[in-house]
């Protein structure tokens, strides 16, 4: 059996309503268009990992299309389900976090670990908005948006020799009622931060 331990009981992806998976005619029209769409974009350089599902939305049979997207694609990993709802698929083990301490965790089918969502620190900057509604974890200005993205650098650096196989800020850039990038809405102010911090 599949499954995430989730307050004492484990959470299958083959529950179909509970992910709003209901509609057996839903499923198959999302399988045949993934993979219509990785034989489309196989040849894409730019694609280092294919995505199945991210947090749970619509997820479904995660363990049984992890095993389609690679014989579609056999040359890239695969991420079966992005943060949460681990069904023990896939080449990594997937963690969203913004709100816990940054851990690794030793996964037990021995997949690399990586935290492919953290960050998502809000800084607004007057005019470059998208919307007036937003959503993140607040930092009021530039001067104090930088020490706490500074620290949480240092934070990932830190987490490489336990183990930490990637990780991945959120975001570059800010989006519609999402003002935790790196730059803005319109891209033209970069929120206090230096280069050679990123990298």
């Amino acid at each position: 059996p599949t499954g995430l331990p989730l307050l004492g009981k484990v959470l299958s992806d083959r529950h179909y309503k509970l992910l709003s998976r209901e509609d057996d005619r839903e499923r198959g029209r999302f399988e045949k268009e993934l993979l219509a769409m990785i034989h489309h974009l196989s040849n894409a350089p730019c694609i280092g990992m294919w995505v199945i599902f991210n947090e749970g939305w619509g997820q479904f049979d995660s363990v049984r299309l992890t095993e389609l997207v690679r014989q579609e694609d056999p040359s890239r990993p695969v991420d079966h389900a992005s943060g949460w709802f681990d069904q023990k698929a896939g080449d990594i083990c997937s963690v969203h976090n913004y709100f816990r301490d940054l851990v690794v965790e030793k996964d037990p089918a021995g997949r690399a670990f990586v935290i492919s969502e953290y960050g998502g620190i809000t800084c607004r900057v007057p005019g470059h908005v998208s919307t007036e509604g937003t959503y993140g974890y607040h930092a009021e200005t530039t001067e104090t948006f930088a020490p706490r993205f500074h620290a949480l650098m240092e934070e990932i650096r830190s987490l490489r020799e336990k183990g930490l196989a990637g990780a991945v800020y959120t975001q570059v850039s800010d989006i519609e009622e999402e003002d935790n990038g790196l730059l803005t809405y319109d891209r033209s102010v970069n929120k206090g931060l230096l280069t050679d911090t990123i990298n």
